[in-house]
């Protein structure tokens, strides 16, 4: 499964029963093929598990671009990295303007995190 909006590309790996190595190939295949970011969908049970497959059997520049979440947290997420991208750059009565939106937690009603 795969998420476009814009030049931002998200692919979404499900990691539920598979084998840990069998997600890691698919996981290589979709950083091979310019994804931004790769979520992998995991369990409570299986998160830890594929946070360190990710860290022992990825490259640190391919590891960075993994995410093990879980499916609540998809949405934060991706609502996230739309808001990283509507930030700008401008000039401004001669004064040079940096804007930046952060995500706002859907539950609480405050600015949440990336992860």
């Amino acid at each position: 499964m795969a998420f476009e909006k814009g030049t931002i590309r998200v692919a979404c790996e499900i990691s539920v029963t598979t084998p840990l190595a069998h997600e890691l190939d698919n996981v290589r295949k979709c950083l091979a093929i310019a994804f931004i970011y790769v979520l992998m969908l995991v369990s409570d049970s299986r998160g830890g598990r594929a946070a360190n497959a990710v860290q022992q059997h990825l490259p640190p520049n391919d590891a960075s671009r993994v995410r093990c979440l879980l499916a609540e947290e998809i949405a934060a997420f991706l609502d996230g990295l739309e808001a990283d991208a509507a930030g700008s750059e401008g000039t401004v009565k001669g004064y040079k303007v940096k804007t930046r939106f952060r995500a706002v937690n859907r539950r609480s009603g405050k600015p949440g995190s990336l992860g």
